[in-house]
């Protein structure tokens, strides 16, 4: 019927074909040197990211401004969608201002070892307690003080209706009064 060379012929092809989605999805996640830029932009408040005002999607925040939602100029290789979203909070204790950096892989619904670790080993920071199998913050800068704190953070979060969302964010935290609100 078939020889043994036609048989590990069929076999390899097979083992390739099937392999082939996961590396290609393993590679399309992201690209590092685009995650790299991101962190780095988000000194300025994303401004090479940023594109035009998305005025259909303008959330506001309890207590806050109207969050503020811009299209992306730059997308990661890989994602759905990427936005950059200003949100301001501003109530009795503290003030806050984050602008945040995002991507949708709609492809992706778990955050694996795999995809954990290769987040690690591109973004060097001090990693949040993995406790959640779905959840991943690394603090690429975090600095405190009484009067609150400023950082720069990549979280990844995955669900299996939205997939897998990454986010750069720089947040700006200010305590006001007495309180330590920011650190709570």
């Amino acid at each position: 019927m078939f020889d043994r060379t036609t048989l590990l012929a069929a076999g390899t092809v097979l083992a390739t074909c099937l392999g082939l989605p996961t590396a290609a999805l393993a590679g399309d996640v992201f690209v590092c040197a685009e995650l790299k830029a991101a962190v780095a932009d988000a000194q300025r408040g994303f401004a090479s990211h940023k594109g035009a005002l998305n005025a259909r999607a303008t959330p506001s925040s309890p207590g806050g401004a109207p969050d503020k939602t811009y299209l992306a100029k730059k997308t990661m290789a890989g994602a759905k969608a990427c936005s950059v979203v200003d949100v301001s909070l501003d109530v009795p204790k503290m003030r806050v201002r984050q602008t945040g950096y995002s991507c949708q892989f709609a492809a992706l619904s778990k955050l694996d070892k795999a995809l954990r670790a290769e987040l690690t080993r591109c973004v060097a920071g001090e990693v949040d307690d993995p406790s959640d199998p779905d959840d991943l913050t690394i603090w690429v800068e975090r600095v405190s003080s009484g009067e609150g704190y400023r950082g720069t953070e990549v979280h990844a979060q995955a669900n299996a209706v939205n997939g897998l969302t990454l986010w750069v964010r720089q947040t700006v935290c200010t305590n006001k009064g007495d309180g330590q609100a920011c650190e709570e």
